[in-house]
């Protein structure tokens, strides 16, 4: 009988180990110096977004009123990050993310992203919509008064 209860103890042993250790590394992944919880923001503007409006100091366009459509594509190809933007299904503008420049705020839900040469976007994401200014050579709160707001495309 003695030696049956060695192997159930060994096993509750192993258990309570196992949980201990889930517990700890579910614990360390809850705090503020790890990023493990929560992917990225630019992570959750991955996908296609459809044009909602573009708000102007003096208007708003919307697709009805310009009489087409426009989405724009956060892609990945396995090496570099991209986006794509489509007007009427034709493509207008592909942009390759510089990977060594990001600026993320992840409390403001903000990114500032640098295309090199091209330029930078600063993106806000609320909820299932993302709103951006035009692409600029050097970010400027100041000149950033065109809006593009966009909603996530439901497939």
């Amino acid at each position: 009988m003695d030696h049956q209860k060695k192997p159930s103890y060994r096993l509750k042993l192993i258990t309570n180990g196992l949980s201990v250790i889930f517990l700890i590394s579910f614990q360390a992944c809850n705090n503020d110096y790890c990023s493990c919880v929560a992917p990225p923001i630019s992570s959750t503007l991955m996908g296609e977004w459809e044009w909602i409006k573009t708000v102007t100091p003096s208007r708003t366009i919307t697709p009805l009123q310009s009489g087409y459509a426009k989405s724009v594509k956060f892609l990945n190809d396995g090496s570099v990050n991209y986006i794509t933007f489509h007007q009427a299904d034709s493509l207008t503008l592909t942009l390759v993310q510089n990977r060594n420049v990001v600026s993320e705020d992840k409390e403001a839900k903000t990114v500032t992203m640098d295309f090199g040469l091209d330029g930078v976007i600063k993106f806000n994401l609320s909820g299932d919509q993302v709103e951006f200014g035009d692409l600029m050579k050097v970010y400027s709160a100041k000149s950033d008064t065109v809006r593009h707001h966009y909603k996530r495309k439901v497939h």
